[in-house]
C-alpha cells in the first residue's frame, strides 16, 4: 500500500524549519496567537462524505487515488441520504459481502450486520448451518481480506434464548482463545424483566470478544431444554451473535425475522505487522508528518497518530497541524504573553517584566533589578 513517499533523509531539517517559522505570539491576557490549521480529513479533490457518514483518508470514495487499497467505501447516492457500504470477500465472488457503514472515524468503523432469528433450536445441524455461511465457513460480519478486526473493548459476544450454550471461534490464527456463555430460563423469563434480561442472566448471557477476531464462526450447543412451556411461541427462537456493547436488545426479543444490529470494528493498515517494519520501509510507510507510529492492541497493522500538540488527519501527508494552545484557554495567566511554538508553547513577559511561578500559576511581576539601575543613573 503505497500512501506516502516519507523522505527520512530530510524530515530532521523540515521539522525544524517548520517550528521556526510556526512561532507566534500573543499578549492579550495569556490567550490568543495564531496558527494554520487544517480540518481537511480526505485527499484533496475528494469526497468527505457520503450522506451522514465522514470518510477519512485513508478511506474513500470513486477514484483510486482517493483511497488507499483496502479502504474503499462504495456510496449509494440513490437514495435519501445516501448510503456508505464497504464489500468483503473470501477470495471469490460467490463469498461477497457488503455491509452498511453507519459510522466512520479514524479510530473505529460501525456496521450492520444480519443477525438470523433460529427458530428451530432442536435441529443442531440447522442451527449451525445458519450461523455459519456455507460459502466462507466464517460467521457474520465476515472481514476476510479486509483491514478490519472486531473490536474486543466495544463490543460484546450476546446469546438470546433459552438454555443454549453460545461460542465463538478464531479461526484466523492458531493462538487465539474461544470466548463464550450459556443463557439459561426459568419461569421469570421475559416477564420480571423483559427490556433486557442479559441484566438477570435470564434468557441472555454475554461473553468478551477475543482479541484479533476477524474470522470466525459461531457454534451453540444445548444446555437443557431449548422451548419451555411457559415460554411464550414467539419466544421461541435463539440469537448468538456479536454487537456493540452499547445495543439495547428490547427489539430483537419478540422477533421471529432476522434482524440487524451495530458491530464496532477497528481496523489498522495491513501492508506491515508492526511498527518498526513500517518505518523500516518509508516508500510504504502510510503516517504524514508530525505523526506517531502506534501498534494496535487488537490484531496486526500498525495505526498513526497526530504528534503531541498536533490535530487532523495523520494518513494524510501534511494532515497533522499544528494546536495553537494560545487560542485556548488562558495557558499563561494574566498579563503574560503566550508564544505559541511548533508542537507546544511558552509563556513570557513584556519588556522590565519577569516571568514567575505562582500558585495560581504565571505571573508577570516588576524586575526590580532594572528599576534600581534606571533610578541609579537618573540625574
Amino acid at each position: 500500500m503505497v500512501f506516502y513517499a516519507l523522505e527520512v533523509q530530510v524530515a530532521a531539517t523540515r521539522a525544524v524549519n517548520s517550528a521556526a517559522a510556526a512561532v507566534s505570539r500573543s499578549i492579550t491576557n495569556g490567550t490568543g496567537g495564531s496558527s494554520s490549521t487544517s480540518n481537511k480529513l480526505a485527499q484533496s479533490g475528494c469526497r468527505e462524505r457520503c450522506g451522514n457518514v465522514s470518510i477519512p483518508y485513508p478511506f474513500g470514495m470513486d477514484d483510486p487515488n482517493c483511497y488507499s487499497p483496502g479502504f474503499e467505501i462504495n456510496c449509494n447516492d440513490s437514495v435519501s441520504p445516501p448510503v456508505a457500504s464497504f464489500i468483503s470477500s473470501n477470495g471469490d465472488s460467490s463469498g461477497i459481502r457488503k455491509y452498511v457503514v453507519l459510522d466512520l472515524t479514524l479510530d473505529y468503523v460501525r456496521i450492520n450486520v444480519s443477525v438470523p432469528a433460529i427458530c428451530d433450536q432442536d435441529n443442531t445441524t440447522s442451527t449451525t448451518s445458519r450461523l455459519i455461511d456455507p460459502r466462507s465457513g466464517f460467521s457474520e460480519p465476515i472481514l476476510h481480506g479486509t483491514p478490519f478486526t472486531i473490536s474486543n473493548t466495544l463490543n460484546t459476544f450476546t446469546v438470546l434464548g433459552c438454555n443454549i450454550f453460545g461460542f465463538v471461534i478464531p479461526l484466523n490464527g492458531i493462538n487465539f482463545t474461544s470466548s463464550g456463555c450459556a443463557s439459561r430460563c426459568d419461569n421469570r423469563f421475559y416477564t420480571d424483566n423483559p427490556i433486557n434480561p442479559c441484566d438477570a442472566n435470564d434468557g441472555c448471557c454475554k461473553a468478551t470478544v477475543p482479541k484479533g477476531l476477524s474470522d470466525f464462526k459461531i457454534q451453540t450447543t444445548s444446555t437443557g431444554d431449548s422451548v419451555l412451556p411457559h415460554v411464550n411461541q414467539q419466544n421461541r427462537c435463539i440469537r448468538p451473535f456479536v454487537v456493540d456493547h452499547e445495543f439495547q436488545i428490547e427489539n430483537l426479543i419478540n422477533s421471529k425475522v432476522d434482524s440487524v444490529v451495530p458491530v464496532i470494528l477497528d481496523w489498522a493498515v495491513p501492508d506491515f505487522s508492526t511498527c518498526k517494519e513500517a518505518r523500516g520501509n518509508p516508500n510504504q510507510y502510510a503516517c504524514g508528518w508530525y505523526t506517531d507510529c502506534v501498534d494496535p492492541a487488537n490484531g496486526s497493522g500498525y495505526r498513526c497518530k497526530c504528534a503531541k500538540g498536533y490535530k487532523g488527519n495523520p494518513y494524510l501527508q501534511h494532515g497533522c497541524q499544528d494546536v495553537d494552545e494560545c487560542k485556548g484557554p488562558n495557558k499563561c495567566g494574566k498579563e503574560t504573553i503566550c508564544i505559541n511554538t511548533a508542537g507546544n508553547y511558552r509563556c513570557d513577559c513584556s519588556p522590565g517584566m519577569i516571568l514567575r511561578f505562582r500558585k495560581m500559576g504565571y505571573q508577570c511581576t516588576r524586575d526590580e533589578r532594572k528599576l534600581l539601575t534606571a533610578l541609579y543613573v537618573t540625574p
